[in-house]
């Protein structure tokens, strides 16, 4: 473990909470229970209350708390799901974590123009999640909303989800790579001639620097927030298409972390423990940072927004064994 100074260095035991509340269901979210919620920390005296979609923002752009900046969820009449689920976590003794997903398909629909493009001008969807372009508007737009959650609410740390980005051909990518390297932006297939490897590293720059963006907004308001994004290192992703430097991105945070289920696989199976060992040694050996591995029942094989409740229901409440 890292020996520098902070309570985020020491072993400690966070619980994080996943709501997936499709707008089309009439009853989801409007029963929720923040003091119900945190009964499990209190139980296991938990450090931390770390959440995830349901709380600030989702991956279809749902807020779950009042805002005038992005869209919020149908159901929510007036109520403040993040300010309720803080208050009821800061009352066990808990740090409270807020949550943000950088893909945001309510934004997508309304922006064409900031959504990722490939080079023949398509801008695909994956699993319904919009993609966008961080060297769009967008990047200021996500700026703002997360400087207005640092300012209202004060997390003690951040988790950040779903910041990777495909080779990008659109109009503000074109535009800043003739500006900042003088060339057009190759295309074809990508093979290991110097045109590519200059494209790669441009790519990996940007995202950097709209992390750098983030953290330093949420630094500048609250300076002890603990950072951390899902660096989705070692997953049957390809690097060369994400655009991800994961060595720039943790030297960026206070914690690495990530679902350590490579597969979207049994996250919980003993037949696949041994990975969140293997994943946890890496981690500290790119980034020298103490390691968060995320363990639970995760529900992404599809869409949810998509699925029939009582489907939404079975697979939030089984087991696997």
């Amino acid at each position: 473990m890292n020996n520098k100074k902070g309570w985020h260095n020491q072993f400690i035991k966070a619980v994080g909470v996943n709501i997936w509340a499709p707008e089309w269901y009439h009853d989801s979210i409007r029963n929720f229970d923040a003091d119900k919620l945190t009964e499990l920390l209190a139980n296991i005296n938990a450090d931390a209350g770390i959440t995830f979609q349901g709380f600030s923002q989702d991956h279809f752009g749902a807020s779950f708390f009042p805002t005038e900046l992005g869209h919020t969820h149908c159901n929510l009449n007036g109520r403040d799901h993040l300010a309720m689920y803080q208050k009821a976590v800061k009352a066990i003794g808990a740090k409270f974590f807020a949550y943000y997903s950088y893909q945001d398909k309510s934004v997508w629909d309304r922006n064409p123009d900031w959504r990722v493009k490939n080079s023949n001008g398509e801008t695909p969807l994956d699993d319904n999640f919009g993609m966008l372009c961080p060297n769009s508007p967008y990047r200021e737009h996500l700026v703002m909303r997360i400087t207005e959650i640092a300012e209202k609410y004060k997390p003690d740390g951040w988790l950040m989800d779903t910041m990777s980005v495909p080779f990008c051909y659109c109009d503000y990518c074109r535009r800043k790579y003739r500006m900042t390297v003088g060339r057009a932006l190759p295309t074809g297939e990508p093979d290991c001639g110097e045109g590519w490897f200059r494209f790669k590293r441009w790519r990996y720059d940007c995202l950097t620097e709209m992390y750098s963006n983030i953290v330093t907004a949420i630094k500048r308001i609250t300076p002890d927030s603990v950072m951390m994004h899902n660096a989705f290192m070692l997953w049957n992703y390809d690097e060369w298409k994400t655009g991800e430097d994961h060595e720039a991105m943790m030297a960026l945070d206070d914690v690495t972390t990530n679902i350590y289920a490579c597969d979207y696989g049994a996250a919980r199976s003993p037949d696949t423990l041994w990975k969140a060992g293997y994943y946890t040694r890496v981690f500290r050996g790119v980034s020298d940072k103490p390691v968060w591995m995320q363990f639970g029942r995760f529900m992404y094989n599809r869409d949810y927004t998509s699925l029939p409740e009582q489907e939404i229901a079975m697979t939030a409440f089984s087991e696997r064994v």
